[in-house]
């Protein structure tokens, strides 16, 4: 009987293997686990470093020619052709195709097939026509700045014109 007490029986040997597995596993878990976090860390920093540095987080900023006096509550008015003098001078509002999507959406709350069905419609009524379409913020600004008048958007905050208001 002593003999067979030294052998380990079978049902004991599994055990220990299960139990070494075991540990095996939850450490391969853990260390895939660890892996993963740290995966989603750096996929969450990046993440950041994008968001800060993409033209998407860019503001509106409303500008005016030095001579145009304008509130904040005219824009909408402006750029639905609603108000066309102001002071006196004739305003001269003028579109940046570059931050067209994000001006109508932020500050009109409308989308490009709106405004254009608006502006046709006020060409037949009113007579006006639809704002000058200026391919960037450059261009959009020079004409603002040498227009009396002239009102547009830019994504940056340029000098040497007057900023209305920033969205």
């Amino acid at each position: 009987m002593t003999i067979l007490r030294s052998v380990p029986s079978f049902p004991s040997v599994f055990s220990e293997c299960d139990s070494v597995n075991t540990l095996l596993t939850f450490a391969t878990i853990k260390e895939r686990v660890s892996m993963a976090a740290r995966r989603i860390s750096y996929l969450i920093v990046l993440l950041c470093i994008v968001c800060y540095c993409s033209p998407v987080r860019a503001e509106l900023v409303i500008i005016g020619n030095g001579a145009t006096v304008l509130g904040e509550d005219d824009i909408f008015d402006v750029f639905l052709g609603g108000k066309q003098f102001s002071k006196g001078i004739r305003l001269v509002p003028v579109d940046n195709a570059a931050a067209q999507e994000e001006f109508l959406a932020k500050v009109l709350h409308l989308n490009r097939v709106k405004y254009t069905t608006h502006w046709t419609k006020k060409a037949f009524r009113d007579g006006l026509r639809q704002p000058l379409l200026k391919a960037g913020d450059a261009e959009t600004l020079e004409f603002v700045k040498r227009t009396p008048g002239g009102v547009g958007y830019v994504n940056t905050e340029p000098s040497g014109v007057k900023v209305i208001k920033k969205y």
